[in-house]
């Protein structure tokens, strides 16, 4: 309890009583309540608060009055809902977009919430960025706190990549793109980059880079401190020249490759050390004796038994499959849009599951 001027007293409520309480409201009351203090104008930033909306919001709401409200929002704001391109998804289904503008020959960039329709504009990159993602950083002192966080990639004019983070903490008066210092020179070896991809889980950015002659070199950001870590080359030599998989292995970078029957599996053990595991983890994959050999398969997640991938079918139906790598037990679902779940992206598609999982796991 806090005193405050004038001998009131005032009653600090946790974060997380906050959130399940506001998560019954209707969109019409939520989006009047966004002028009360900068925690409840952003609370469609807050994975925490997205799992108990979609949770415990009644039906009711989605069906009747929170789509009246949402086609009259729609309605009298379309400047909101025009001309902008979705560039990523979070994990929790925030969206990054962004919109040119004509007039200026400038990129005007927001975040999206899927789930709840509200947007906050956020400044541009200082930098033309060659890839960019963003994700929710926890803190440790407080499970449920935290803010987004953003990291842009872009060429320095060297042929060296550097690294911007931009953090949309409420407690921040001015939000603003920071370089990152200390990033390793790329090896002037005279091969060509094909392409980049950035990795982000668990307050850790990977940034990686797929070079000529299959190798490939990752850079590591410390999100939570906004530093540089390193850079460590994937161990290629271990796996055949054949497709490779990145996964989310319980939050850490691997790689898998499929050989016949089994998965085999090669995780960042230690990011800050930059050590891969000695051995590649092996998994025996019994449901793949039941799929055509035309279906198209892509892993994306693994956590402490569950392996999570795509199965495409010969008739382009798509399916969300759960496989039990210790009982052999397979969940499969078909995988529809809507909602929340409107993306192509199926690796950040299965990072939402994974997250909602998490939260059921802890009780919430």
């Amino acid at each position: 309890m806090k005193l405050l001027r004038g001998g009131c007293n005032r009653i600090e409520l946790p974060d997380l009583i906050i959130f399940r309480i506001l998560s019954y409201l209707p969109l019409r009351s939520l989006f009047k309540f966004k002028c009360v203090c900068k925690l409840w104008s952003t609370l469609f930033l807050h994975p925490t608060f997205l799992y108990f909306r979609s949770k415990h919001s009644p039906f009711a709401h989605v069906l009747s009055e929170d789509a009246k409200f949402l086609t009259k929002l729609r309605f009298d704001n379309p400047e909101t809902c025009w001309d902008f391109t979705t560039i990523c998804c979070s994990s929790h289904f925030l969206s990054l977009e962004k919109k040119m503008i004509a007039s200026s020959q400038t990129v005007m960039y927001r975040i999206l919430s899927l789930q709840l329709c509200d947007a906050l504009p956020i400044p541009s990159p200082q930098n033309p960025s060659l890839c960019i993602t963003l994700e929710f950083v926890s803190i440790t002192s407080n499970p449920y706190g935290g803010s987004v966080k953003l990291i842009s990639v872009y060429e320095d004019g060297n042929n060296n990549l550097g690294y911007e983070i931009l953090s949309l903490d409420i407690h921040v008066p001015y939000r603003c793109w920071r370089a990152i210092d200390n990033v390793l020179p790329l090896p002037r070896d005279g091969r060509m980059m094909n392409s980049i991809q950035l990795f982000f889980r668990r307050g850790v950015a990977y940034c990686i880079s797929f070079v000529e002659i299959d190798d490939i070199q990752i850079d590591i950001i410390d999100m939570v401190n906004e530093t540089y870590i390193g850079r460590t080359t994937f161990p290629r030599e271990r796996f055949m020249n054949t497709t490779l998989h990145l996964m989310d292995w319980n939050g850490r970078l691997s790689f898998a490759q499929l050989v016949k029957d089994e998965l085999h599996v090669l995780k960042l053990d230690d990011h800050t050390k930059l050590k891969w595991a000695q051995k590649k983890r092996i998994i025996k994959l019994h449901c793949l004796k039941s799929y055509h050999k035309e279906d198209l398969i892509t892993f994306h997640a693994c956590d402490v038994s569950t392996l999570v991938f795509i199965r495409l079918d010969k008739k382009d139906n798509r399916f969300l499959c759960y496989y039990n790598i210790n009982t052999g037990e397979l969940i499969t679902r078909d995988m529809y849009v809507t909602g929340s779940e409107n993306t192509n992206d199926d690796a950040q598609l299965v990072a939402y599951y994974i997250t909602q999982i998490g939260f059921r796991k802890a009780g919430l």
